[in-house]
């Protein structure tokens, strides 16, 4: 069996990172299988936007738009790699960095944390467990 290793998300990693949710992401079937992890930052323009797209095409809004987080390091977080791919995936950031938890968007949750501390968010933990 091989080892797994866990290391942060870079930008060199999108690809992998996509092909990950297309193939082992939520392979038993589950309901989540195309969210590619982005909920956190889909705004209510992404969704008009989705929305306005064929309806063939909307599958792909989410993939696109995590590549393009991911390219440009704007989606962060931990990959877990065995046999050179990702089997798991951490999403991880400074809580003001997600769109549906800032301060402007969810300020009931940032209620008594001083304005100017840094709070890490865990909002999302996956993990793949197949045989190779």
């Amino acid at each position: 069996m091989n080892k797994i290793s866990v290391h942060r998300l870079t930008p060199d990693m999108a690809e992998q990172y996509v092909a990950y949710f297309d193939n082992w992401a939520f392979s038993d079937g589950n309901e989540q299988k195309g969210c590619y992890c982005v909920w956190h930052h889909w705004t209510e323009q992404k969704e008009a936007e989705r929305n306005a797209l064929p309806e063939n095409e909307r599958p792909f809004s989410k993939r696109n738009y995590v590549y393009e987080l991911v390219k440009n390091g704007r989606l962060n977080g931990f990959v877990a790699i065995s046999g050179g791919e990702i089997v798991g995936f951490c999403n991880a950031d400074l809580k003001e960095n997600y769109f549906r938890h800032s301060r402007e968007n969810d300020p009931e949750s940032w209620e008594g944390i001083d304005p100017d501390s840094k709070v890490l968010a865990i909002v999302c933990i996956l993990i793949c467990v197949r045989t190779f």
